[in-house]
């Protein structure tokens, strides 16, 4: 009486030749310097780019701040009463960035 098991087993041992060297290939690769240096590519995409994409909000927080600093000393330079000495202050010309 031949249980499953069995019958899987004779199957197998009628293909080892290609079933064994199938093993040992993925084997090899998957456990060798190429099968690591491939998880260590997929794993440090995932780091890089979470890593990217924390350094572009801080990029877009530095822009936000220097438009804030542009437009407060834009205002505060306006706001300056005109130079002693009765000489005129010459209109500033620079450009503003737009709120």
């Amino acid at each position: 009486m031949d249980t499953i098991w069995q019958d899987m087993l004779i199957r197998l041992a009628q293909h080892v030749q290609v079933i064994l060297p199938l093993l040992i290939g993925v084997g090899v690769l998957g456990l060798g310097p190429i099968g690591r240096a491939i998880a260590r590519r997929i794993i440090g995409a995932d780091a890089e780019r979470a890593e990217l994409e924390s350094l572009r909000q801080q990029v877009a927080e530095l822009q936000e701040r220097a438009d804030y600093t542009e437009r407060l000393l834009g205002t505060l330079r306006s706001q300056l009463p005109p130079a002693s000495g009765g000489a005129t202050r010459a209109p500033d010309t620079r450009p503003v960035t737009p709120l």
